[in-house]
């Protein structure tokens, strides 16, 4: 009994365990990006004075002496917000406000807050903006801004 006993066998520990924590795939198994919450509304999430803060932004980015409106006119007009590199749409709720805040602009979403959208294959078209034309080129520079800078963030 005494040294004769073989030593235990070498423990061995599974394939998939010796490779250490494993991490999982954006968005879940499949590698896709999560969706945003269907039919949520992220304006509320919004303090009840962001509409203060995009009038402050406006007062800001506006021209005492809007030069550019005496070109253009009060002539009714639409314009086009085009995606040109995929990501997530965020800060449509600042965007509204901003053309709210102008007065007599109509905003149409073609896509979602918190949607993904793929610009891989040509600039994608997310919403247009109707209403005089002096308002759609005051509010283009705010209301660019914020979008950007929430989609930068958000993707």
């Amino acid at each position: 009994m005494g040294g004769d006993a073989a030593p235990p066998p070498p423990q061995t520990t599974p394939k998939s365990a010796d490779k250490g924590p494993r991490r999982r795939a954006r968005g879940g198994k499949s590698g896709r990006r999560k969706k945003s919450a269907a039919g949520s509304d992220f304006r509320c999430a919004l303090p009840p004075y962001y509409r203060d803060t995009v009038a402050a932004w406006l007062r800001d980015d506006c021209p005492s002496l809007d030069v550019g409106g005496l070109v253009v006119g009060d002539a009714r007009t639409t314009a086009t917000l085009w995606c040109k590199s995929s990501g997530v749409l965020a800060g449509t709720p600042f965007f509204d406000a901003t053309f709210d805040a102008l007065g007599d602009c109509t905003v149409a979403w073609l896509r979602r807050e918190g949607e993904h959208v793929d610009a891989t294959g040509g600039k994608v078209a997310v919403a247009t903006v109707s209403g005089p034309a002096r308002k759609l080129l005051l509010g283009e520079r705010t209301a660019l801004n914020a979008l950007s800078r929430a989609s930068g963030v958000a993707t």
